[in-house]
């Protein structure tokens, strides 16, 4: 998802930059092709704001589900201990997760973990 977003944002700033470029070209050229391309300025316009609207929510999207809380289970095979905390997904990387109530648990490479919602 922070892929596509970036690419969105990116493409909203090609488009912004080609509006600009378009806009100082029509100011030098004659009143007939000003107001042809005024047309296109406003679609150009409203292909960047919904650009905006859908990279904005992507963000959300992206941000209310990195505080789902969720259940995980760590899974010791030294020892066969389990152990299951409240996290929150935002909170859950490659070797190490932090719990709702702040404890900071770095994970082994034997470790397994299960994420339940």
């Amino acid at each position: 998802m922070a892929v596509l977003t970036k690419l969105l944002v990116t493409l909203l700033v090609v488009v912004i930059g080609w509006k600009v470029i378009n806009k100082r070209q029509t100011s030098t050229s004659i009143q007939s092709a000003k107001a042809a391309s005024s047309l296109s300025n406003n679609k150009y316009t409203l292909v960047a704001g919904l650009l905006l609207v859908v990279a904005a929510a992507i963000v959300g999207w992206q941000w209310w589900v990195g505080f789902q809380q969720v259940s995980v289970t760590i899974v010791s095979p030294r020892d066969g201990k389990v152990e299951t905390y409240l996290v929150r997904k935002r909170d859950i990387s490659e070797n190490k997760i932090v719990t709702v109530d702040g404890l900071i648990i770095r994970l082994s490479q034997e470790e397994r973990i299960e994420i339940t919602p």
